[in-house]
């Protein structure tokens, strides 16, 4: 529960017009009662429904509201299994989620996928479940569709993120491309690999959900790990309109190898893709590794996605493009040519 206050009524009027606007009207609702003194608040895991509530100014639970209905899910539903790790460090915790198909043996062996952001003022693991995550569930739903394609797909919170301790999110700072710790993922995937025989640590992808800039950074900093990778809408510090990033995360002179100097580490399969009129990640950060990978006479492919259906979201064609990218060169099958998502 998050409760904005400001001294200056015009400001946050307008702010907050601003802000509803770019949210599609989410940011109208609103779960505090008009006396302040009570709030509906809903809370659950990755791996129970959620339950919505009335609690007081004490913190006092007064009635409970609703559970959600779960009763529509399948009955192979197969929930997210919550998991704890070390970090590359060998001594730090992290945390993470892993998804399965519904047919899911673990008689037969997964490609995986690795999914989630990588930026310094927002976790990828979801805390709850369905809409009750993050970007309205964004980061709870798309690993469950990957995962029905025959994928085990991980979500890890590396260290970097918020949340956490003051070490745990300045051990990125300088850096912003490098909060949750790409070296922490596949540290924590080993792991999880020795843990569950099934996942094939052989066949590792990674993407980026319209962020973050992991789905490149896997192929180019891990390139013996990392074999298929998809990325989304690049950012990139140098190009923010604001002060965000770069001298919130990054201080006045930050120094640090850029991601078009290391397109020679690149082997893998990968796929640049860029909403045009993204808020936040200007499109020449695209169009830098575009060129880069040109010079270095690179192959990849590139989907340019000139008017996204959602907010910083991926469009159904989009959607369709990644999973034919992971189903053809991680999976190693044809996907089906062509085929049209409602």
């Amino acid at each position: 529960l998050t409760i904005i206050v400001s001294s200056n009524h015009e400001y946050f009027t307008a702010t907050h017009r601003e802000a509803n606007t770019m949210f599609g009207g989410l940011m109208s609702a609103n779960g505090v009662s008009p006396t302040g003194n009570y709030a509906v608040v809903s809370r659950s895991r990755v791996d129970e429904a959620p339950i919505s509530y009335v609690l007081d100014r004490d913190g006092k639970q007064v009635l409970e509201l609703e559970l959600a209905d779960i009763s529509g899910l399948p009955q192979d539903w197969q929930w997210p299994e919550p998991v704890k790790m070390k970090a590359a460090d060998g001594k730090t915790d992290i945390y993470g989620v892993i998804y399965r198909p519904r047919d899911f043996s673990p008689d037969k062996a997964y490609p995986i996928i690795d999914i989630g952001f990588n930026v310094p003022d927002a976790p990828t693991v979801p805390k709850g479940s369905f809409t009750n995550s993050m970007i309205f569930g964004g980061t709870f739903y798309k690993p469950f569709a990957l995962a029905e394609l025959g994928f085990i797909v991980v979500q890890i919170d590396g260290r970097g993120l918020p949340y956490r301790s003051r070490d745990f999110m300045d051990h990125a700072y300088g850096c912003a491309n490098d909060s949750n710790d790409l070296a922490d993922h596949v540290a924590g995937i080993e792991q999880l690999a020795t843990r569950y025989p099934y996942m094939d640590s052989d066949r590792v992808g990674i993407m980026t959900m319209t962020g973050g800039a992991g789905g490149l950074m896997g192929l180019l900093n891990h390139p013996e790990f990392f074999k298929v990778g998809v990325q989304d809408t690049l950012p990139d510090s140098r190009l923010w309109g604001s002060t965000m990033w770069g001298d919130m995360f990054e201080g006045e002179s930050p120094s640090y190898t850029q991601l078009e100097d290391l397109v020679d580490n690149l082997k893998g399969k990968l796929l640049l893709m860029h909403n045009l009129m993204d808020h936040a990640a200007h499109p020449a950060a695209t169009f830098r590794i575009v060129h880069a990978l040109q010079e270095a006479g690179k192959d990849y492919d590139l989907v340019i996605e000139p008017k996204p259906k959602f907010f910083r979201g991926m469009s159904a064609y989009q959607d369709r493009r990644i999973w034919d990218h992971f189903v053809k060169h991680l999976l190693g099958e044809t996907p089906p040519h062509e085929f049209k998502l409602d």
